[in-house]
């Protein structure tokens, strides 16, 4: 990501969920602008979770040139801290210095994906330093790889390494990784190590190494309970159990997965696809979702995909029922003198109650 031609930038903003590419872009960047032998004079790492970071601080940090330096490059890492209310005056003094900093001068804000941020297309600053970035720079947004395109990249992964891995394979361990894909590249590299001498990489290799998402057990308890299924309900939470997951954990997944089941029958009666993703649902429907758990935009696919089936065998008292059950458990966990303290017990008690209401509603 060489500099505009013409043009002296400034100011960079690097900001999105995909760390990857953005980690490459900012290696890009740094490395067209200095040469190797003068990063280490030239080039400088600021936090800005550290204390004492402010608007003045980091301008002044831009213009602190070493003697017989030609250029002055300052990395501000975790930027999406400093929309913090805190930092309001640091936001307002960067947006009225930016286009003063010297031609030798350029500040990076390398920012975090925030759910909430990334759901809503937010930026992560206020619309003053927002246009002060654009105006005096670059503003570059990493959106999150699609399934197919980490794919591709962890079997290229392989292929580099001479191993060969299916589609089949490759898909799995997106799959259960998730969008993040410096762990689909960290997993495809013990995949590698794991296989040895085998030329293929199979998708029992990737069941072998990486451990099923607790999502995956998680949808099939509630499948069973809303099918009214209590002896498979328990069945299953007992092997989550055993496996050494802690209730608390359980509890916050299954609430999760009630509340986004609701979110995914409201989106569906309004014709919205699951492979939709944030940028391609109506902005008023989303909107109308909740900000806690909120299904865009870091939900998986196959997950969106599980909960829009699961939303078509469900009516609506139904999921009121589940809702109204867990609020039950929640205060009884917490003190409340008609519900059950203990913590389990509560959990097997919601799960055999709401199977059996189900069942009978059925």
């Amino acid at each position: 990501m060489p500099p505009r031609a013409g043009k002296s930038p400034r100011a960079y903003l690097l900001w999105g969920q995909e760390e990857l590419r953005k980690r490459e872009a900012l290696d890009e960047l740094i490395e067209a602008l200095v040469p190797p032998e003068d990063r280490e004079l030239d080039v400088e790492y600021v936090d800005a979770t550290s204390p004492g970071v402010s608007g003045e601080s980091l301008l002044h940090a831009a213009r602190d040139r070493a003697m017989f330096s030609e250029r002055r490059i300052v990395v501000v890492q975790n930027a999406e801290r400093l929309r913090a209310g805190r930092h309001q005056r640091t936001q307002e003094v960067l947006a009225q210095g930016l286009a003063s900093l010297p031609d030798y001068s350029t500040l990076v804000f390398v920012a975090n994906a925030e759910s909430g941020d990334e759901r809503r297309g937010k930026a992560p600053f206020a619309d003053k330093l927002m246009a002060a970035l654009r105006s005096a720079g670059e503003v570059r947004q990493f959106a999150a790889l699609k399934p197919e395109e980490l794919s591709r990249m962890v079997t290229r992964e392989a292929a580099d390494a001479g191993k060969k891995m299916p589609s089949t394979a490759a898909a799995l361990l997106v799959k259960w990784i998730g969008s993040d894909s410096r762990q689909c590249l960290q997993e495809t590299r013990k995949l590698i190590a794991f296989v040895g001498d085998r030329e293929t990489i199979t998708p029992r290799d990737v069941q072998a190494m990486i451990p099923a998402p607790p999502d995956d057990n998680l949808f099939r308890i509630l499948d069973a309970t809303m099918a009214g299924d209590r002896s498979r309900a328990l069945s299953l939470l007992r092997q989550v159990r055993e496996s050494g997951v802690a209730v608390q954990q359980i509890v916050f997944w299954l609430t999760r997965n009630v509340r986004q089941l609701a979110q995914a029958k409201y989106l569906k009666e309004r014709g919205v696809s699951p492979a939709a993703e944030a940028d391609a649902v109506p902005p008023e429907l989303i909107e109308d979702l909740p900000r806690d758990g909120c299904l865009y935009p870091n939900t998986k696919d196959w997950i969106r995909k599980r909960l829009w089936e699961q939303a078509g065998r469900i009516t609506w008292p139904q999921l009121q029922r589940a809702l109204d059950r867990l609020a039950v458990m929640d205060a009884g966990t917490k003190g409340w003198d008609y519900g059950v303290e203990d913590p389990e017990l509560a959990l097997e008690l919601y799960v055999a109650s709401l199977s059996d209401a189900l069942s009978a509603a059925r």
